[in-house]
């Protein structure tokens, strides 16, 4: 029995053997715990992250291509918005002008008839002042005549008789 107390002590104060009992417990329990599919979840976890990672640097590339092309786009699209502009600005002035020259125009003729129906209506005042006033003259100038020359009240009477003796034939 002191031999097999030997060899234990021996093996006791082995460090090869203390090691390779570690080893072994380290084995053991490493088996136990799964750490290799740990390990592989791991590296699967951090892969998905790159790939992730690569789509969203992907997306981000494409989109700056995109907002690039568009950057390059955007000298001639604002070239032709202007251009647009000046033809609109140019169409409009024209029509404006052209509603305001017919407008002007309908305000001319519009004055002119007025003018005229004014011009009619005050000479046809003026020629009806006029016309009383005549009569009104003539009336006193006969009056007048007939106070002063007695006898032309009959020779007035009798180429009235007369003139209405031509009238009856």
């Amino acid at each position: 029995m002191d031999n097999i107390t030997t060899v234990f002590q021996y093996l006791a104060q082995s460090n090869t053997i203390n090691f390779i009992l570690m080893i072994a417990i380290l084995a053991f329990v490493v088996s136990k715990m799964n750490i290799g599919a740990s390990f592989d979840k791991s590296v699967e976890d951090v892969s998905n992250s790159i790939k992730k990672s690569d789509e969203v640097k992907q997306n981000s590339q494409d989109l700056f291509d995109i907002a690039e092309a568009q950057m390059e786009k955007l000298p001639i699209e604002l070239s032709r918005i202007e251009e647009e502009s000046k033809e609109k600005a140019r169409n409009l002035r024209e029509q404006i002008e052209k509603s305001t020259k017919k407008t002007v125009e309908n305000i001319s003729k519009n004055a002119s008839k007025v003018l005229s129906i004014e011009e009619k209506k005050i000479s046809s005042d003026i020629m009806e002042e006029t016309i009383k006033t005549s009569v009104q003259a003539a009336t006193n100038n006969i009056i007048n005549m007939l106070k002063s020359n007695p006898d032309l009240h009959k020779k007035f009477i009798e180429e009235s008789l007369d003139e209405l003796d031509r009238v009856k034939l």
